[in-house]
């Protein structure tokens, strides 16, 4: 490697997998470092300069700080951002899964349990959206997200 530049390398067929997969992420940033510089105009290397780059742009969320602010509970601002997402683990997704299961909600026992259900559809849901809201409150995903 002395006096071969890093982006040229190509590892040996015998190499650990860690090391191919190493040189895989090489690869990847190899296309985004040209001439010292990052493509996006940024100055230096760094990892936080890298790691921005790979990710590219991002888009601003309105949610953003009801979600994630110092004030909440780290496990209750995963939830919620799960819950934001669509990404929970509800009875139907556990299902597709193959994780065995009754797939019925556990709150009100009638419906199968998926995300719209347990957040807008179920009674249970209804009445603490509406407790919540201090009642007269439209409960929609729409409606939620605009909220957010």
């Amino acid at each position: 490697m002395k006096g071969r530049d890093w982006f040229d390398y190509v590892p040996f067929i015998n190499s650990s997998w860690t090391w191919k997969k190493i040189c895989v992420v090489k690869d990847k940033f190899k296309h985004g470092y040209i001439n010292n510089q990052w493509c996006d105009g940024n100055g230096e290397y760094s990892v936080a300069a890298g790691y921005r780059w790979l990710q590219g742009p991002q888009t601003k969320v309105h949610w953003f700080p009801v979600v994630w602010n110092r004030f909440n509970v780290p496990k209750h601002s995963f939830i919620a951002w799960l819950i934001i997402k669509e990404r929970l683990l509800t009875k139907d997704r556990l299902l597709a899964f193959g994780i065995p299961n009754d797939g019925k909600c556990d709150l009100c026992s009638s419906h199968n349990e998926d995300h719209k259900h347990l957040f807008y559809q179920c009674e249970f849901s209804i009445r603490c959206w509406d407790i919540l809201s201090g009642g007269g409150y439209v409960v929609s995903d729409l409606a939620f997200k605009k909220y957010l």
